[in-house]
This record gives structure tokens, sequence and C-alpha cells, in this order.
């Protein structure tokens, strides 16, 4: 039975753990005329929670506000909370999850889940957003899905009949201006960057990381020959490489198949997909690497074991993988080199030479747009129109030869 509450009265708050790990207490208060109404806020502990949740209350009670929700009324952060639960038992990646507990919690549940789902407009969600990012700083990207996830939710329950998400404006991209070409383009390696880096590596290497440094030595060959993401290269096993031992006729191949991911409570895990289904792939990679390839393979604990594994035999990290490349540009001055630097250099150096077409399928992109938009390092070509453009040449102005002093 509800507490009976006195015009501007608070009661007390009901509490409980959400599906994301954080604590939401709702609580109801009384208007001046004796209306009721209820509220919402989360918080990362308990007392977290109803301590936001009592002043908000306090706060509503003094007067009508469009925020507070009547009681039978369910919230984004109640839809948001089902939504997450029905979402985890279609088993997501690792990483997907680990992404969308940060975003659903640090953000979504404290600035969208008190608002009333069935009342949110689409000005409401634009106001939200705009001000999320004037005040982070951060893209808006994955709070987006995450609102239209939890919109079509209550689409789908007959909470809403549309999804609002659907007529928010896109995030604005900020224009870079002034800078040199480095800033402006996609920047990929030349050949003497490549080794000048190899021979960063080395002299790293030469100090007290001379394992790491052949680990990283190895992994910048890879990323150098295939193009491979950092993620998929460290989830190689022997028994994705053809052609290993060498057989006539039989080319060295790669087979993408997989990535390296954080997983909580687990450590480093092999998740056995890549990042997308175009990502699948085999890729045929240069006779240079076989050595390489070859020596990591007689090293392996077994077919199914790390091709570069931790010293324990564990599966390497994508951040201790960053943590070495930094360590060892520095030497050459390249501090800008990361993993997708090597990958941009692959499909820059295929693209040149072999086309688009191929640089894409060597990535594994679903179209070409990707790669030409993000990873190709060259200046748009505009095509050659001066035959057309010579007439507009002044009169006085030899075209055949320089002007002569005489």
């Amino acid at each position: 039975m509800s507490e009976r509450l006195r015009p501007g009265e608070v009661g007390r708050p009901s509490t409980k753990k959400t599906a994301t790990g954080s604590w939401r207490s709702r609580i109801r208060y009384s208007h001046p005329d004796g209306s009721t109404a209820q509220t919402s806020a989360t918080g990362p502990t308990r007392a977290a929670a109803e301590e936001r949740v009592v002043a908000k209350a306090r706060q509503l009670a003094i007067g009508d506000s469009p925020s507070a929700v009547p009681v039978s009324r369910p919230t984004v952060g109640d839809v948001a909370d089902d939504w997450w639960v029905r979402f985890l038992k279609t088993g997501p990646a690792v990483g997907t999850q680990t992404t969308y507990r940060s975003v659903l919690f640090a953000h979504l549940i404290p600035v969208f889940g008190g608002m009333d789902v069935a009342t949110t407009t689409v000005p409401d969600l634009n106001a939200a957003l705009e001000s999320w990012e004037e005040s982070t700083g951060f893209s808006s990207h994955t709070l987006r899905v995450l609102l239209k996830h939890t919109f079509a939710y209550a689409v789908s329950t007959g909470l809403v009949d549309r999804n609002p998400m659907d007529g928010v404006s896109p995030q604005r991209t900020p224009k870079k201006r002034g800078g040199d070409r480095d800033d402006r383009l996609k920047r990929s390696l030349t050949v003497d960057d490549l080794n000048a880096l190899r021979d960063a590596v080395a002299e790293w290497g030469a100090g007290h990381h001379s394992r790491d440094a052949v680990t990283l030595r190895d992994v910048v060959d890879l990323w150098a020959g295939t193009g491979l993401r950092i993620g998929e290269a460290l989830a190689l096993r022997p028994c994705d490489l053809g052609g290993v031992p060498a057989q006539p006729g039989v080319p060295l191949t790669v087979e993408v198949c997989g990535k390296v991911q954080d997983a909580p409570d687990q450590g480093v895990i092999r998740e056995p997909f890549p990042k997308s289904n175009d990502s699948f792939r085999v890729v045929v990679a240069p006779e240079w690497l076989r050595p390489m390839l070859e020596r990591r393979v007689e090293q392996a604990a077994g077919l199914d074991a790390p091709l570069f594994p931790t010293s324990t035999g564990r599966w390497r990290s994508r951040s201790n993988m960053r943590r070495a490349l930094r360590s060892a540009r520095a030497l050459a001055g390249l501090d800008w080199v990361t993993p997708h630097s090597l990958r941009r250099t692959v499909a820059t150096f295929v693209e040149e030479e072999l086309g688009l077409g191929n640089a894409s399928r060597q990535l594994g992109h679903r179209d070409e747009r990707t790669t030409r938009v993000h990873y190709v390092d060259r200046a748009p070509l505009a095509p050659d129109n001066t035959a057309a453009l010579e007439a507009l040449a002044p009169r006085d102005v030899e075209q055949d030869s320089p002007d002569e002093e005489g």
C-alpha cells in the first residue's frame, strides 16, 4: 500500500541494483496541490542513488516540473534496463558488452534515465545530446546507438508508437582547419619510415626488452605484409596459416577468423570471429614473411595456441603491443605511428599498384569507400583538363618555350 503524502512531502526511496551494475532509486513526492508523482535517479552505490533521488524529489515537490514522471509511467532508464537484460541473452561479443555497459552506466542512465519514455520528444533528445556533447567533448555515437535500441524496444513493447531517435539531428563533426598535410590526410609510412621503425625496435630491444622486441618486430612485419588489424594479428594461431611448411604450388596464406579482446574478470581472450562478417578473409602473404611465420609455428605450444604469446603462454593484449610500439617508435622520431598506420600503409601501397578494390579486400572492408576515405594516403587527384584550359592563357604567354632575354 502506498504511503500517504501531504502536499510538498517526499516519501521513502525504493532502491535496487540494475542489470548494468548501477543502483536506481525511485521515490514518490507530493505537489503543492496534493497530486503525487515519482521520479528516479541512479548512482554507483545505493547511498549515492538515494541521496540523488531525495534531493531531486525535494526540488520537484516545490512545484510541478515536466521531468516528473507519474507513478505508472516507465522512464527511459526502466526501458533501458529491460532492453539490456534481453540484449545480454543474445550473446553479444565481449567487446560490445564492455563498451555498451560503460556508456549505459556512466552516461545514458544518469542523463536520460529519468525522462518519461512516452513523452520524450525529438527536441528533448536533440537538446540533451547537444548538451552532453558540449560538456564531455566525447563522440555521442555509442550513446545514440543505445538510445535508439532503447526506444526501439519501447516501440516493440507498445510503450510508444514511434522511435524519436529516427528524427534526431546527426552528430556534428567539427571540421579541422589549418595544419599541414599530415593533419588533413591519413598518414602512412614510407619504405624509409618502415625501416627506421624496424631499426628503432631493434635498438629498443637491445636494452631490457629483448623478448618483447622480438615479438614487436615480428608483429610489425606481419602488419606491413598483411594489413591485419591489431586484434586480428594477435589472435592468429598456427592452424590459421596455409603453406607452412612450404609446399610446391601452395601460397603462404593467413586466415583471419578471430580477434583478441579484454574481457572483464577473464583477462585477454580470443573470440572466434573478427570485427565483422566482411572481415572473415584469407590473405595471401608475401614470401618474405615465411621465415618469421615458420619460426613462430615451430615455437608455438600447439596448433590452437597463440602465435604471439605472452611469457606465460597466454593471448597477448592489444594494449601490451601498443605500449611496446610507443616505446620503440620514439627512438626513431616516429611518434605519430600507430598500428593503424601500418594498416594504412598496406592500403596505400596496394591501391597504388593494384587498385582500390584489391586494397579494400585486403583490409576486409565491406565497401571501397571506407578504404578510400579513411585509409588511402594520397590527395585526391583531379583529372588532367589542361588541354581545355590552354585557350584561357594570356596572349603574351609563349606555350612552347620560356621567355628569353635577347
